[in-house]
């Protein structure tokens, strides 16, 4: 048996110049339609066309266009030096052996195995068969009877039981039975449940020629005869589907990588999903993706994958099927490294932001990666509409991906991928805006040049565990809220407030003393009022319960103050409030009315400035504090009355206390609190979705 090592193609249909090193036992072609698959098969099968004598090749009646643009073929075999060249000499298709630039003559060996070839022509198809889609559509339409009378009796008893085994392990109600003088014939047996149209419990059953029932498991069973009758080395399968269910189009794949063992296939095919990485030997079996960027370049458009080298097969998005996925989100990376990460910084970030609804959400989106430095070549596999897809890669690579999506774009007239986008930024006319935009996938390079740099100086495993443990960088929260803003909602829920129409439950703290007052109010008649003691003398009231930063998108700690201007003198005259535990810790904020604004972490209810800035305080007005305390982090803002912002402190991080139940008003001398309210924003699954 002569076994191909490499195929060159040039001119041949629409094929501009094609090679396919590395050619194993099974080989698959992947691609859209008119991507030049079945003319590669075709190209091969010229092996079964060859006059060895006259040392030409026969051309078809529809392939006279050959002569016009000089088609060459060439093909390496195991153990042949050199490679057998079919091309056009002054109109004369000829076949010679082409060794260090000269053309001689054929050898032997390779003069044997192509005289066979024509010997057994009539018989079995020859050394090569070639199963076109013309070919499968004659399963389709000829009666199986006649078929299988004319192509069974070829078989042996061990082949025919390989038939039936098969046939039903995908469904068990086949079976064959075998008549008189060879004569066969394969029968269906079908069950009916009579009680979903009578309501009685009682079951029928029927036995109906498998001819007369649907066109798919009929042409697998002319297909799997024709492949074990013929004597052929190479089996050339063009749009293998057959319209089999999902299971036993697997089953069909795993029985030609045994066939593999004894004969070297072909597949061809448009649908990743026929590709099974569970079942494929990884050393047997080599993969080409017809790749939409290096046709854009006249380049050789096919991409061969070794899967040996695939760090992940199962999350590998060349192996997904196009639209029969059941997530809704698809985001693609780099590599299988990238895709661990990414899947853990994603499941930390759910549990982060929707505590109740994060395994839902996580359910929704898939993770796939493009295999490395070959993603521009998979870009062809991302998903179109009803699906959402966002490409993600290093930041090093973006240059390279402006130009890729604007060849791939200039290309896509087919529409056989959505429009892409390069985004240079998540907010504002980035990420944000594209993701709004119908049948666009943006592409996203991330700020770093490599994802690693996020983590520091860590090996690959530590990283991954450093995702799946809840570290994830500020980036990436942007970038998940934003892309899963189709699921995400976020609800504010009022934990606490008091306008102070009554005076209940607060208690005093220190030598503080706090009271109802009439003086002033925001709204209403009263507020509180702090007395002339000094911090952190005051007082303080339990909320209705406990609440957990780590639980929550952020908490909202918010209400108005007024400083009479009679109470303003040195820094010890600060507004100062603040959500505490128990024990008296946790956040609050310094309003200074000596020009200083901070923010403060109280520990037993002493003070310790996290960050201090300058700002212009009001005194005699009211005026609105805002401490937003989220999960890692505290931001502060002050407004007047207008709304107007008037000072604030950002990106304070600090995690040392999570948990807070109860508000406490602190500082120096006097002044006055209304309107005081907390409430905690969480996000869970849209209802919509």
């Amino acid at each position: 048996m002569l076994k191909l090592q490499k195929i060159e193609i040039e001119n041949y249909g629409n094929l501009q110049k094609v090679g396919l090193k590395g050619l194993r036992q099974l080989n698959i072609l992947i691609g859209p339609n008119n991507s030049g698959k079945t003319h590669i098969l075709r190209a091969i099968n010229k092996l079964n066309k060859i006059d060895v004598e006259r040392a030409e090749w026969n051309l078809e009646k529809d392939e006279k266009f050959l002569r016009q643009y000089k088609t060459t073929l060439n093909f390496y075999f195991e153990g042949v030096e050199g490679s057998v060249i079919l091309y056009e000499d002054k109109g004369v298709p000829k076949v010679r052996l082409k060794k260090n630039g000269n053309l001689t003559e054929l050898p032997e060996g390779v003069k044997k195995w192509l005289k066979r070839s024509e010997e057994v022509k009539k018989l079995n198809g020859g050394r090569i068969l070639f199963c076109s889609e013309d070919r499968l559509k004659k399963y389709r339409d000829r009666p199986l009877e006649d078929f299988v009378a004319e192509t069974f009796p070829k078989l042996s008893e061990g082949q025919k039981d390989e038939i039936e085994e098969f046939l039903s392990s995908i469904d068990p109600n086949i079976e064959t039975t075998y008549g008189p003088r060879k004569q066969t014939k394969v029968r269906i047996k079908i069950r009916l449940f009579q009680r979903i149209i009578t309501g009685q419990n009682s079951t029928e059953s029927f036995e109906g020629e498998i001819s007369e029932q649907g066109s798919g498991i009929k042409s697998l069973i002319c297909l799997m005869i024709d492949i074990l009758a013929s004597g052929a080395d190479i089996i050339l399968i063009d749009e293998p589907e057959l319209g089999l269910n999902p299971a036993a189009r697997q089953s069909f794949l795993k029985w030609l990588l045994g066939k593999s063992k004894e004969k070297q296939i072909f597949i061809a095919t448009h649908d990743p999903s026929f590709v099974n990485p569970l079942l494929l030997s990884r050393e047997d079996v080599s993969i080409y993706f017809f790749s939409v960027y290096k046709a854009s370049k006249g380049e050789n458009p096919f991409v061969r994958i070794d899967l040996s080298q695939i760090e992940d097969p199962n999350l590998f998005a060349g192996f997904m099927p196009h639209t029969t996925s059941l997530k809704g989100i698809h985001l693609y990376v780099e590599g299988g490294f990238d895709a661990y990460v990414f899947q853990g910084l994603l499941y930390s970030y759910l549990k982060s932001k929707a505590p109740s609804d994060w395994y839902k959400i996580l359910s929704k989106v898939g993770i796939y990666h493009l295999h490395g430095d070959i993603w521009p070549h998979l870009l062809y596999t991302v998903v179109k509409e009803p699906y959402q897809a966002v490409v993600i890669l290093d930041g090093d690579k973006k240059d390279d991906a402006k130009e890729k999506v604007k060849v791939l774009n200039e290309y896509g007239e087919n529409k056989i991928f959505p429009r892409f986008v390069f985004c240079e930024s998540i907010d504002g006319d980035g990420l944000r805006k594209e993701l709004k935009e119908a049948n666009t996938c943006p592409v996203y390079c991330l700020e770093k040049k490599d994802l690693r740099e996020y983590f520091k100086e860590r090996s690959k495993d530590e990283i991954i565990n450093a995702a799946w443990s809840g570290e994830v960088p500020d980036e990436f929260h942007r970038l998940f809220e934003i892309v899963l803003s189709k699921y995400l909602s976020q609800k504010e829920e009022l934990v606490f407030y008091d306008d102070f129409k009554e005076f209940k439950e607060w208690e005093q703290y220190g030598r503080g003393k706090i009271e109802l007052s009439s003086d002033v109010a925001y709204k209403g008649r009263y507020s509180l009022k702090k007395d002339e003691h000094g911090d952190p003398n005051g007082g303080f009231k339990k909320l209705p319960k406990k609440i957990n930063r780590k639980r929550l998108n952020h908490i909202i700690f918010s209400g108005w103050i007024f400083r009479p201007s009679e109470h303003v003198g040195t820094a010890g005259y600060a507004d100062r409030l603040a959500i505490e535990d128990e024990n008296f810790n946790g956040y609050g904020f310094f309003a200074g009315h000596n020009g200083k604004l901070a923010i403060e972490k109280r520990t037993k209810g002493n003070p310790e400035t996290l960050k201090e800035v300058e700002w212009k305080p009001i005194e005699d007005e009211w005026y609105q504090f805002k401490l937003i305390i989220g999960k890692d982090k505290l931001d502060l803002y002050i407004y007047n009355k207008e709304g107007d912002e008037i000072g604030k402190i950002e990106e304070i991080i600090d995690d040392e206390y999570d948990s807070f139940d109860q508000v406490a008003v602190h500082g120096g001398f006097v002044y006055y609190v209304d309107c005081i309210e907390v409430k905690v924003v969480k996000s869970h699954l849209s209802q919509s979705q």
